[in-house]
């Protein structure tokens, strides 16, 4: 178990030092609100693709959580947790897909697109 946890953190990692080396983000300032003078700083990449090979991992790791849990839902009760493991897996699928059709809603509003993809941390 903590060798797939530890494989999970390798790869995660890879990804995002590969997209920091590849495409280093761009300090940028958005003015938010002109009447009030606010002014919102973040960071801008020059490709979307990066965003997009981050989400496919996490999906591909749901669809690895589904599969162990469908093997292990014919072992012995005391062995077996592929209720749980389905119910939270689910849960994470449901948050992921909510979160993604609310950022890409918000997607010219910076403070409520990284508000609502903090909530799917």
């Amino acid at each position: 178990m903590l060798r797939l946890i530890a494989v999970y953190v390798v790869a995660e990692s890879a990804v995002l030092l590969a997209w920091t080396l590849v495409d280093p983000p761009i300090p940028k300032a958005i003015v938010t609100d002109i009447s009030a003078q606010v002014t919102t700083f973040g960071c801008q990449q020059q490709s979307d693709v990066w965003w997009y090979v981050t989400m496919a991992l996490k999906l591909a790791f749901l669809g690895f959580g589904t599969f162990l849990s469908i093997k292990n839902r014919n072992h012995a009760p005391v062995f077996n947790d592929s209720k749980s493991v389905g119910i939270s897996t689910y849960v994470l699928f449901i948050t992921m897909l909510i979160v993604g059709i609310i950022g890409i809603a918000l997607l010219h509003y910076v403070v409520y697109v990284l508000f609502v993809k903090s909530l799917g941390i």
